[in-house]
Formats: structure tokens, sequence, C-alpha cells
């Protein structure tokens, strides 16, 4: 896998094959990178029989769309620029919750109120 879109070191149907051989009751967080792939991403993940995953990193419009219709396995992403309150639009429909952290945690006793009901992720912010 790479983050660089023109260097294909492994497909994501090459990886999450492997990967669920010895993995598929482990969590594996998809962050694809790509704009249209979303579903494929899904799709694989399910046909290669994954248990525990969830899309990281996904555009607005496919969030939303997605929700709609039932997709859950997906991360609202929050932090100190994208409002927690956005998580109340999302409630009951989406399973997890990013914390990205751009510059600090941007946690509080309201903003920990507001993640309930999410299973939640955190991104190290050494990786800034």
């Amino acid at each position: 896998m790479s983050h660089d879109p023109w260097v294909e070191e492994m497909s994501y149907e090459e990886f999450l094959q492997a990967y669920s051989k010895e993995h598929k009751d482990d969590l594996v967080v998809l962050n694809v990178k790509n704009t249209g792939i979303e579903t494929q991403v899904l799709d694989l993940a399910k046909q290669y029989g994954l248990t525990d995953y969830f899309l990281l990193d996904v555009e607005p419009p496919y969030l939303y769309n997605a929700t709609k219709k039932g997709v859950r396995d997906m991360a609202v992403r929050v932090s100190e620029y994208e409002p927690f309150e956005i998580l109340d639009n999302f409630r009951g429909m989406a399973d997890w919750a990013w914390i990205d952290t751009a510059t600090l945690l941007p946690l509080d006793a309201k903003k920990i109120e507001l993640l309930r009901g999410y299973k939640t992720c955190l991104v190290c912010p050494e990786r800034r």
C-alpha cells in the first residue's frame, strides 16, 4: 500500500485478501486516500470476510450519501477545525468518530459528551 497515488505497490484487493487470511477478526482502518473507490473498498472488506473495519478520511459528500443508504462503517471527522456538533448529524448512522489532532487534542467535557455512542479513533499528532 502506498500514500502516493501514482505508485501502486499493492492494490486494496491484494491487501485485504492477504490481511483476511490471518487477521479476519482484527480491526483494520481503511484510509482510501482517493475518492470514488470507497464503495469498492467496503465491498472487498465484506468479500474477504473482515468483521471489524471502517473507512477513515472520507469526503463529506460520500459520508452523507452512504450513511443515508445505511452504510455505517465510516468515521466522521472532528478536530479543532471541524466542529464536533457534526456528530449529531450522523448519530445512529455512522459507527466511528475520527478525532484529528492538527495542533492539539481538541477535547473538553462538552466534546466528550458529543462523542457518546461512537467508537473513537485518535490520529497521532506525530503523524503531522
